[in-house]
């Protein structure tokens, strides 16, 4: 039999491998695929850190059924894998991307322990969110810096002294050229930036789609309507521990909404579901509930006796999802998709303030063009004049060397 001690690093074979993934007293199970055939420190001291919470195993590469068994490949390794054994007996792989450092690894390990693999994906989307605004916010502050370029340069050349007609004509078509193409390269990087918000919506729209397939196939498994709580049937469902999740709707309603119904068929295999109304005083009293602020949703769970109010809108899929995220994480899940509804936020507010960063700039490009026109305008003007001046001081000296040749013919006639 293999060790269940948690915390303790056990070498798997494919003689105990059966016996540690099979036991359930830890749900959670981390397992290192290495080269090495000495156990690495760093490993011995995440499994330290987590003593008496996990098991550790340590697959090394002449296990070749066990490296086949998770698609190891040699030149894969070393790689950490995270084994979740859900409440019905199913299980969850979940594979550590991260670098060989002690602090990733056990935050990794510890998102899984806590919350499973919605916690560790929900981390990860936050992390790509902040990223692209991290990228949003330097290209706007690139943009403003060329925009500062671009305005220090039409400052020179209206202060500068102008030369040659020439030679100012061909710096300023220079200047316009760059111009435009600094203008297609910004349309080219809005481009691909739509295409990726693009690619992104498609990605959660088909997330979407994957959950409301989910919600349907729980559905048809199990219906089951919600309960009236008083005196008599409140002390039952709060000791129950059938479910991991209790959800309780206090209303002034007399009769059980339909959207709490649905929501109970909807979510009855994990979540059990009860009323209260606005005349049970002491259960009123007892959670702190007001008649003036109904309808309240509170979420009880079988780890903590602190119950999770919802603030969301009374809607089904949005108590739905909050539901689901209680159940994939828990208050680690809800307070993640806060934080990435933030971040959304804030992701959208940067590519606002690009754009508008963009069409200034470019109101100042076309804004220079005409001044850049209007004194090219000017130059040629001022040409035409010296040319006719030229033109006509020449005359005036032609007329004057004819009158003196006859005024010298006539003198030595």
């Amino acid at each position: 039999m293999a060790n269940t001690n948690p915390g303790a690093n056990i070498l798997l074979t494919h003689e105990n491998a059966d016996d540690f993934f099979g036991q359930k007293e830890n749900p959670t199970k981390a397992v290192l695929f290495t080269k090495k055939m000495e156990t690495p420190a760093l490993w011995l001291r995440v499994a330290d850190s987590f003593a008496g919470k996990m098991q550790f195993g340590e697959v090394r590469l002449a296990e070749f059924d066990l490296m086949q068994q998770f698609g190891m490949s040699t030149d894969a390794l070393p790689k950490v894998v995270a084994i979740r054994v859900n409440y019905d007996g199913s299980k969850q792989k979940i594979l550590y991307e991260g670098p060989n450092d002690f602090d990733k690894i056990r935050e990794f390990l510890g998102d899984v322990m806590e919350g499973g693999p919605a916690v560790v994906e929900l981390k990860r989307q936050l992390d790509s969110l902040q990223r692209e605004a991290k990228g949003l916010k330097q290209e706007i502050a690139h943009e403003q810096e060329r925009t500062s370029t671009a305005r220090a340069e039409a400052a020179r050349i209206k202060l500068g002294q102008v030369g040659q007609v020439e030679t100012v004509r061909k710096e300023l078509q220079a200047e316009i050229e760059k111009t435009k193409a600094a203008e297609t390269a910004v349309r080219e990087e809005l481009e691909a930036e739509k295409r990726a918000w693009e690619e992104k919506q498609q990605q959660l729209k088909e997330e979407k789609a994957k959950l409301e397939v989910e919600v349907q196939a729980l559905k048809d498994v199990q219906q089951e309507k919600a309960i009236l709580l008083n005196d008599t049937t409140e002390e039952n469902f709060f000791a129950s521990t059938l479910r991991p999740l209790r959800a309780v709707l206090f209303t002034t309603k007399a009769d059980i909404p339909q959207l709490w119904l649905d929501l109970a068929a909807q979510q009855s295999i994990s979540c059990s579901f009860g009323v209260v109304r606005h005349t049970e005083e002491k259960l009123m009293t007892r959670f702190g509930c007001r008649t003036d602020s109904l309808p309240r949703i509170l979420l009880f769970s079988n780890k903590t006796d602190t119950p999770i109010v919802y603030q969301g809108s009374i809607k089904l899929d949005t108590i739905s999802a909050f539901i689901q995220d209680a159940i994939a994480g828990g208050p680690a899940a809800l307070e993640l998709r806060k934080q990435l509804r933030t971040k959304e936020t804030e992701a959208e507010k940067a590519e606002k303030e690009l754009r508008d960063e963009r069409q200034r700039r470019e109101r100042e490009s076309e804004e220079a063009q005409r001044t850049r026109k209007q004194q090219v305008g000017q130059l040629e003007e001022t040409v035409k004049s010296l040319q006719k001046q030229l033109r006509e001081a020449c005359a005036g000296a032609g007329a004057e060397l004819q009158r003196v040749r006859q005024e010298s013919e006539e003198k030595y006639k």
